[in-house]
């Protein structure tokens, strides 16, 4: 990010937020440093072992897959999706990589420590459960920067010693937990990589008759708070995860979201029956909507007014979603047909939408997250590259009209083909 562009995130993340917040974000980044990264390497990595996957099936007590009874669709099959990255070419969606979404499941694992307030899971023999805290897929670097936060959390020898001796620190001790945290406190995180462990737990309870304590965030959101409730549909006790060592007798470690569409589905099913999607008021949730980026700290569209007095051709009408509740957020998704949106957390309601076309607007930031949560859920999904100066969005409006007058009339050809099965 260059010098003015870090000026400009700065400055807004100070009014938003204030000073507290910057500068704990700032010794974040700090401890998230490839120094510091290099240094948890050589002196804690390197007297553990990551578990994979594969390892985390052959280590578990109990294994179940997860496959939802009251949801059809939800067993859909699965389709490959592109890895979420940055494009590979500048403006083109060509030569995108695919995978299949990792099938969900849900494993028990015996006398584990989570490392707080990350909710790292570690084996008795420092084995680092990945699936705790990232995708199977993902590389080690996620490992690498919650051991980091943890040196400014817990302390360097704390945290050294926790994951060379795990059986040895616990500041508390559960017989049955499980953890919901997300890496980063973003809405689109929990929306798409915590969420959906849910499914995991409910399979637990359903298998087993017991339901696991679930560890949090010290200081969980209100729409994190509000989304659990509308997913989980049964009542659930939950602790914060403070820093230090957990000890946790049985352990419900569900597979890390890649998401899947069954995943996808399920959370949007449960969602929609909490809210009751099909009494929303038409008036109140048009079906033509713009996700706006008004308030944010990057990628706002700089042009906006103009954005915006062009978009109301097609009685496309703008939403600030922080300002909406997730039932209310939810609501507005369902009732959608046609979403327009700069790159950014507030699509991940697409998730909870029912057939809708996106399109989406990218500055200097192009990256996969929507295009291949779009082919999950059979969305028919557009792009549209714009300028950009220092992180905001500049929209060249002409184009935009141009570029929406022909997806309405099914003359431009989409990233992503819509209902495919």
């Amino acid at each position: 990010m260059s010098f003015p562009a870090t000026l400009l995130r700065t400055r807004r993340k100070y009014r938003s937020d204030g000073g507290a917040a910057l500068l704990s974000e700032a010794i974040t980044n700090a401890f998230e440093s490839d120094p510091v990264r290099k240094l948890v390497r050589r002196t804690i990595l390197d007297r553990a072992s990551i578990v994979d996957q594969a390892q985390l099936r052959e280590t578990a007590v109990r294994e179940w897959e997860c496959a939802p009874e009251e949801s059809p669709v939800a067993s859909s099959t699965e389709v490959p999706i592109p890895r979420k990255r940055r494009l590979p070419h500048s403006g083109s969606f060509e030569g995108l990589e695919s995978d299949l979404p990792t099938s969900p499941f849900v494993t028990e694992l015996e006398d584990v420590t989570v490392l707080g307030p990350s909710g790292l899971a570690i084996t008795p023999d420092s084995g680092l459960v990945k699936d705790t805290v990232a995708p199977d897929s993902a590389s080690s670097g996620r490992i690498e920067k919650i051991l980091g936060r943890s040196l400014r959390q817990n302390g360097f020898r704390r945290t050294r010693d926790i994951v060379r001796s795990p059986t040895s620190y616990s500041n508390e001790q559960y017989s049955l937990a499980t953890t919901l945290v997300p890496l980063w406190n973003n809405y689109y995180h929990w929306t798409l990589e915590c969420l959906p462990k849910l499914l995991g737990i409910e399979t637990y309870r359903r298998e087993t008759g017991n339901t696991p304590t679930v560890l949090l965030p010290p200081n969980p959101s209100s729409w994190m708070l509000e989304s659990l409730e509308l997913v989980a549909n049964a009542e659930i006790d939950t602790e914060p995860l403070r820093p230090g060592a957990i000890r946790v007798d049985r352990f419900v470690a569900p597979s890390y979201p890649t998401p899947s569409r069954r995943e996808c589905f399920w959370v949007r099913d449960r969602v929609h029956d909490a809210v009751d999607v099909e009494t929303s008021d038409s008036e109140a949730y048009p079906s033509r909507i713009y996700v706006s980026r008004r308030n944010a700290t990057v990628r706002r569209v700089e042009n906006e007014p103009a954005v915006l007095e062009a978009l109301s051709e097609f009685d496309i009408e703008p939403f600030e979603l922080e300002t909406l509740s997730v039932s209310e957020q939810a609501r507005l998704f369902a009732n959608a047909e046609f979403v327009v949106s700069p790159h950014g957390a507030g699509l991940a309601n697409i998730v909870y939408a029912d057939d809708p076309t996106v399109l989406e607007l990218f500055g200097q930031k192009e990256k996969t997250t929507f295009s291949r949560l779009s082919k999950l859920l059979n969305n028919e999904y557009h792009a549209l590259f714009c300028d950009h100066t220092r992180k905001d969005i500049v929209v060249d409006t002409d184009e935009l009209v141009s570029v929406i007058t022909e997806i309405l009339a099914g003359n431009r050809e989409p990233v992503v083909p819509g209902n495919e099965q």
